[in-house]
């Protein structure tokens, strides 16, 4: 067993002529797969408290001056494709849960325009929206991970 290892260099080789070991297999994406642990946890609260929003990460960053809005959309979708994890729904067939990833799908990106909303009260609407988007239920087998909505307050935003 000592053709195995080098121990100065702290890893395994082949002995000489050995063929190369075998590749892992690529996932089939259209495939459900098993749920990582921490995917596992989130799946099994819901199944205690259905509909809760208890785990749901919420931020808001404030933007002053114009915005492109296409562009924002085009940057949301953008990191949507590129994270598996946020294409990611949760099934239960039999009662087992699986992870379906969604081949395409772009951001869940709302406008919401504040800006006939009368300028004393556009603060206050704003902090009951979002505070309505944090307690917002999260069905891990229907929605997005990433939710996005923009509130429009006035003309340069």
């Amino acid at each position: 067993m000592s053709h195995l290892a080098k121990p100065e260099l702290g890893m395994a080789t082949l002995p000489s002529g050995a063929a190369e070991p075998p590749a892992v297999p690529r996932r089939n994406p259209a495939a459900p797969c098993t749920l990582s642990s921490g995917q596992f946890r989130l799946w099994f609260l819901d199944q205690l408290t259905p509909g809760s929003s208890a785990y749901n990460i919420t931020d808001m960053a404030r933007m002053r001056g114009p915005l492109d809005i296409s562009s924002l959309r085009a940057s949301l979708d953008a990191i949507v494709e590129r994270h598996e994890v946020l294409r990611t729904n949760f099934i239960a067939p039999g009662g087992l849960p699986k992870a379906v990833i969604a081949a395409s799908r772009g951001a869940d990106f709302r406008l919401i325009d504040l800006r006939k909303v009368p300028a004393a009260d556009r603060e206050s609407q704003l902090q009951q929206l979002l505070q309505s988007e944090a307690a917002r239920p999260f069905d891990p087998a229907a929605e997005q991970r990433a939710n996005t909505a923009r509130k429009r307050k006035s003309k340069q935003s």
